[in-house]
């Protein structure tokens, strides 16, 4: 991550130090347009968490006429879209269609641009949400699964030290169309070859990407029904790596029952809604970057646990520091899902422990 974007997520950064210590600074609107007109991951993502502490209203007053921002609105509006398909497709499907077009029509009053725009970053969400589509009697209601945290799940010793068949790679917010994590594309084919029973089908788990509480529960709840569909062995622990809040849903995912063998978290917001059931994961690698500030304060705000990077360290817990992104700078948020900042990090060894 070079000094130019460095310093413009600093400036973000520090506005929601200020707002989390409870002074009530200005909106940097100004500085948002230039994060969100960025072609860089790292400044259009740290935009829109900026714009998700806004109401519609201010949203739509100021940067609905900024065509520049455009492209990163649509992903921030069809992440809003697609977190309606999780909710309302399975579990209210008379309901999915009025909710989509009521999102579009009333919720937000787009202009035409901006609205075709949504709509075709939405149309490849939804194809690849469709492609993950589960059966009906793999189906749970998040509240079901939410009311037996502490009665599923915990299978004993024989259990937990099963190998696991097949591993996952968990995308984080605002990165559902991304490519680097799907089947083919580049963090894959890095992790393939050195974890060959990594999924590779054509229905690679993927949520809405939206950045809310509400939208990782229901992708928690989507994680263990896709488990349940395609892993050879369902009631064998799972390997997943996951990026950013990809992370807390895994975390979420092992409070309703998911059995999970290693974990490897890259850049994950460590925050008090996410706590760690460790009878249910039988390691965690947190992977974290001192110059990554996605991770925190943006990503933490505004429920921040401790510093926000790391756990403590345990016999099942360890935390790890990437400290080159390949090209002899600290790496970004972005950067920790790249094979340079692996390579040159030698993260890789993390695949190799149990």
């Amino acid at each position: 991550m070079d000094e130019q974007e460095l310093a413009l997520i600093s400036l973000a950064s520090r506005y929601l130090d200020l707002r989390d210590s409870g002074v009530e600074p200005e909106f940097p609107f100004a500085l948002t347009e230039t994060l969100l007109a960025s072609e860089l991951a790292n400044l259009w993502h740290t935009g829109l968490y900026l714009i998700s502490g806004l109401s519609r209203m201010e949203i739509s007053e100021y940067f609905f006429g900024r065509e520049t921002c455009y492209p990163a609105l649509a992903t921030f509006l069809a992440g809003g879209m697609a977190a309606i398909q999780d909710r309302y497709e399975i579990q209210r499907p008379q309901e999915y269609d009025f909710m989509l077009r009521n999102y579009l029509t009333e919720t937000w009053q787009l202009p035409e641009m901006l609205r075709m725009q949504t709509i075709s970053e939405y149309q490849d969400i939804a194809q690849l949400l469709s492609q993950r589509e589960l059966d009906d009697g793999a189906s749970l209601e998040v509240n079901e699964l939410r009311q037996n945290y502490d009665h599923i799940g915990v299978h004993g010793d024989d259990y937990i030290d099963k190998e696991s068949p097949i591993a996952l790679i968990v995308h984080g917010t605002f990165a559902a169309k991304e490519t680097w994590w799907r089947p083919q594309g580049s963090f894959w084919q890095y992790i393939k070859g050195h974890w060959p029973h990594l999924y590779g089908g054509s229905s690679p788990f993927v949520w809405s990407g939206k950045n809310s509480h509400k939208a990782r529960e229901v992708a928690a709840s989507q994680l263990l029904r896709w488990v349940r569909v395609h892993s050879p062995d369902p009631d064998a622990p799972i390997d997943l790596i996951a990026h950013s809040h990809g992370g807390n849903i895994c975390l979420l995912a092992a409070q309703m029952g998911l059995q999970i063998g290693r974990l490897i978290l890259l850049g994950t917001p460590i925050r008090t809604e996410y706590m760690i059931r460790q009878q249910n994961i039988q390691s965690i690698k947190n992977v974290f970057s001192v110059a990554d500030r996605v991770q925190t304060p943006i990503g933490t705000s505004p429920n921040r646990r401790a510093e926000g990077r790391t756990f403590g360290d345990s016999s099942f817990l360890s935390n790890h520091i990437a400290e080159d992104d390949g090209a002899g700078s600290r790496p970004g948020h972005s950067e920790l899902h790249e094979q340079p900042t692996w390579l040159a990090s030698d993260l890789v060894q993390l695949l190799k422990m149990p």
